[in-house]
């Protein structure tokens, strides 16, 4: 018992090993950690210690069995009374888990941070406030999880505005999703139990990520668009049109610009 009162991390560490390796905690020491729990000391513990347990857990592959375990002795709720795992959040974690292996046979070169997905599948219920306030409170830093944890809210805000309006522009679409780092769009995708919705954002994943326009700066000054602020607004004119199927070959593109500048002169 006092080896949980001295370091209550160790409870995170039994229900990860337990789960691990298949074997079942006693039930004195379940009684144990859960009289731990009851002294409330986990307010005592750094917040960078607890981040390395709880990254360590959502790392695993058992990371579901081992979030029940822990929500049953009532460990999750220590982080934030609002972390509750429900049959809602249980399908949520289990549609992250089959999101994360369905990105992973993409074989795309940019890599994901599988426990950041998860952590915001965790926290899907806190409100912006609780969340940046739990985030502080453990003491996660990085540019890359400084950057999820800012795109967290307007991840939302573009998945609440791509449910509105689930026929925009593929244009539009890309513009909302762009800015966002691929952790949070995989939380939105799997936070979605939208099939059209779903597929949006599959898409941009799949495709959008990778149009470009044939041409280029260069190549645009080259046809006679003047230098400066006109050759990016051509260029994300032409990128728009990529997108939404207009333009398809380097030839459309050369035709588009020398129109427009027929129509300027």
């Amino acid at each position: 018992n006092l080896s949980f009162v001295e370091d209550p991390t160790r409870i995170l560490r039994a229900v990860r090993f337990s789960k691990r390796f298949g074997f079942k905690i006693s039930k004195q020491t379940l009684t144990h950690i859960r009289n731990t729990i009851k002294l409330d000391i986990f307010k005592d513990v750094s917040g960078a210690r607890l981040a390395l347990e709880l990254k360590s857990i959502l790392e695993e592959d058992i990371v579901i069995e081992a979030l029940v375990e822990l929500d049953e002795l009532g460990v999750l709720e220590q982080l934030d009374p609002t972390i509750v795992l429900n049959d809602e959040m249980l399908s949520l974690f289990t549609r992250a888990r089959e999101t994360l292996s369905w990105y992973r046979l993409l074989y795309t070169d940019e890599k994901v941070e599988v426990w950041l997905v998860l952590f915001l599948a965790l926290t899907d219920q806190l409100k912006e406030a609780a969340f940046k306030r739990l985030v502080k409170r453990l003491s996660i830093a990085g540019k890359k999880i400084s950057a999820v944890v800012e795109g967290r809210g307007g991840g939302l805000r573009a998945l609440r505005k791509i449910s509105s309006n689930p026929d925009m522009k593929s244009s539009e679409l890309y513009h909302l999703l762009k800015p966002l780092e691929i952790e949070v769009i995989l939380y939105l995708l799997e936070k979605s139990d939208d099939e059209e919705i779903r597929r949006h954002f599959s898409d941009y994943i799949t495709r959008m990520v990778n149009i470009k326009c044939s041409l280029s700066g260069a190549a645009l000054k080259r046809l006679g668009v003047k230098e400066g602020p006109g050759i990016g607004k051509v260029l994300g004119q032409l990128l728009d049109m990529r997108l939404n199927g207009v333009v398809s070959t380097k030839a459309e593109e050369i035709a588009l610009v020398k129109e427009y500048l027929k129509k300027k002169r």
